[in-house]
């Protein structure tokens, strides 16, 4: 059976209750609502020292390792996709790039698409076949390949005032934008048309990632900062996280999670599964 976008947007909400609730699921079911993220949230950075970094599961420390074009003084790598393990970056206005394993160990060079200014591209994602890219400004979203080469087709173009991040959901086949200056996430069909949309109540924000473990959406609150909030898919915070990260010393601009990994149900679905197969065997006996 094949559910209609309005029918997966309803199990979204069913799926991530209002905050209170989501306490209790914690306290039943365990860490549903971890402190940090539920998978390896991967991010590039284009501080004075440009640096990738990667947060594990269930933590809040940003591990990083130097970019692999920084050393040769080139303009930093900021748009990232990673899917079954690889991760795929890419320098927004020229045509270098980079292949790093999923610990961001360097694997090898890139010759990617991103030539030229005005492309802008400071954040990505992709669904496995594609790599996505939204351009800083027109909101145009360019289609790439797997390696940000290729030639680059429009796919559509975003509305708002400067959508700048961009996260594809594999659970409802669509891209997820955020705007870096009124704060307003969009969801969008692959043919560019608006499903669904909320303010998450930050500005200047860049890079978007969505993880594809809870289905829920992680974002930077602030550039020059790094501080992360996360959403659900209908725009209930859940929490936030601070990496300690000086203010105005670090560039936060692509965000993802692997998007190659099976996603998994969430803890609160199935503790109350539990619960409920245990409280009717408590019934069957007290008869």
């Amino acid at each position: 059976m094949t559910l209609s976008v309005k029918a997966k947007r309803l199990l979204r909400i069913k799926q991530h209750p209002p905050l209170a609730l989501a306490s209790v699921l914690v306290a039943i079911s365990g860490p549903a609502l971890a402190n940090g993220p539920t998978s390896t949230l991967y991010f590039t950075s284009t501080t004075y020292s440009p640096t990738n970094f990667l947060v594990f599961g269930g933590t809040t420390t940003a591990i990083g390792t130097p970019q692999r074009l920084a050393p040769l003084n080139l303009t930093q790598e900021s748009a990232i996709a990673v899917f079954g393990g690889r991760i795929a970056t890419s320098q927004y206005d020229s045509t270098m790039g980079s292949v790093y394993d999923a610990n961001f160990t360097y694997v090898s060079g890139l010759t990617t698409s991103m030539a030229g200014e005005n492309w802008d591209i400071f954040d990505g994602t992709t669904d496995g076949k594609f790599n996505y890219g939204i351009q800083y400004g027109s909101g145009d979203i360019k289609v790439f390949n797997t390696g940000w080469g290729g030639t680059p087709t429009l796919l559509f173009t975003a509305t708002g005032a400067s959508p700048t991040g961009i996260a594809y959901d594999p659970l409802n086949n669509s891209l997820w934008t955020s705007d870096y200056n009124d704060g307003t996430v969009r969801d969008y069909s692959m043919g560019g048309t608006l499903l669904y949309s909320f303010q998450n109540g930050y500005s200047q924000g860049l890079a978007l990632a969505y993880d594809p473990a809870d289905n829920t959406l992680w974002m930077l609150t602030q550039w020059g900062t790094g501080n992360f909030a996360q959403c659900s898919t209908s725009g209930v915070l859940l929490q936030t996280m601070s990496l300690g990260f000086p203010l105005y010393d670090t560039d936060i601009l692509g965000a993802e999670f692997d998007l190659g990994l099976t996603s998994v149900p969430e803890p609160s679905v199935t503790a109350f599964a539990a619960l409920g197969a245990a409280a009717l065997m408590i019934a069957v006996r007290s008869r």
